[in-house]
């Protein structure tokens, strides 16, 4: 006999809470220069806070998906949205997730607009990666309605 009490309630094994945050900017500045510091400052970062995502840029617009512990997500983009390299943000979605959708990535990269001169060729998603996958969400279907633009 077990000395666990028959009454109490039955506790799941809790799954930890992910969060799915897409934001779009306007950038400021777009060199090559300024787009590989933000690509390597984010990879960094997410490292650190075990954040996933993708970073779309086209023709001078971003479009970011964060995803990961809702408190972490939640301090990166605090910290995105005083960042003077781009302005006018606004969060299309932010929602809790069962599985990240981008969970390979610290940051993957994808130039819409095709300057590819600063990203190497690891940095730089397929065309079609965004319309491939399977399990594609409301989240992907924004991020690939950005990157048909």
């Amino acid at each position: 006999m077990s000395g666990e009490d028959p009454q109490a309630p039955h506790r799941e094994a809790q799954t930890p809470v992910t969060r799915q945050l897409i934001y779009v900017s306007q950038a400021v500045s777009t060199t090559s220069r300024d787009l590989a510091a933000i690509l390597d400052s984010a990879r960094r970062r997410n490292a650190k806070d075990q954040i996933s995502g993708i970073l779309l840029y086209n023709n001078g617009q971003f479009m970011q998906c964060l995803e990961g512990k809702p408190e972490l997500v939640q301090g990166v983009y605090n910290d995105i949205s005083k960042d003077e390299r781009h302005e006018h943000i606004a969060i299309l979605l932010d929602h809790e997730v069962r599985r990240r959708d981008f969970d390979c990535w610290l940051m993957g990269f994808k130039d819409v607009s095709l300057d590819r001169e600063f990203a190497t060729q690891d940095d730089v998603i397929e065309a079609d990666f965004l319309t491939a996958i399977e399990r594609a969400g409301k989240g992907v279907s924004l991020l690939a309605s950005f990157a048909r633009l």
